[in-house]
């Protein structure tokens, strides 16, 4: 984890933002993490997870599908495109 003082942020504003690629950099105000440079790709990645998780109809669809995987109740990839017609 790289955390950083927002005095150190300004002088190495353009090579964190770089850096951003292979780490978050969590910035530092009195001590306290105030702000984090994190790579927009992964920001846009955890906001699709977090509104998927807070779609309670998805996630009650996601842990039926779960059940029905336990359970055995799926179909193979040559009966889903025998049924669509693909072959």
């Amino acid at each position: 984890m790289n955390v950083l003082p927002i005095s150190e942020v300004r002088t190495k504003l353009p090579q964190l933002v770089e850096d951003t690629i292979i780490r978050k950099t969590y910035i530092t105000v009195k001590g306290k993490v105030k702000a984090v440079l994190v790579d927009p790709q992964e920001l846009e990645s955890m906001e699709s997870t977090m509104e998927v998780l807070s779609d309670p109809e998805t996630m009650t669809a996601i842990r039926q599908s779960e059940r029905d995987i336990k359970a055995g109740r799926v179909f193979t990839w040559e009966q889903v495109k025998k049924d669509l017609r693909w072959e």
